[in-house]
């Protein structure tokens, strides 16, 4: 479902040195607006019952229900 590039992969863990929650994992959300487009969005946050848990390049990736869809072979870079 969700990738991330191995640069991508260490730029999040670098940014998770700084917080002092380990429980903490990226997430990342999606949105549909009505012209089609799709707004996307991501930060640390805790995970949630029905969250969709992935571990790629050693970070663990949340998604919510909602946003599965809009996700589904999604690959960050940095």
């Amino acid at each position: 479902m969700i990738t991330l590039t191995p640069s991508a992969g260490e730029q999040v863990r670098k940014a998770m040195q700084d917080l002092d929650d380990e429980e903490l994992a990226l997430r990342l959300a999606a949105k549909e607006e009505a012209d089609g487009s799709v707004s996307l969005g991501m930060g640390f946050d805790l995970e949630r019952d029905q969250d969709l848990s992935v571990v790629s390049e050693g970070v663990v990736v949340l998604v919510s229900p909602i946003s599965q869809p809009l996700l589904q072979d999604t690959v960050l870079d940095y």
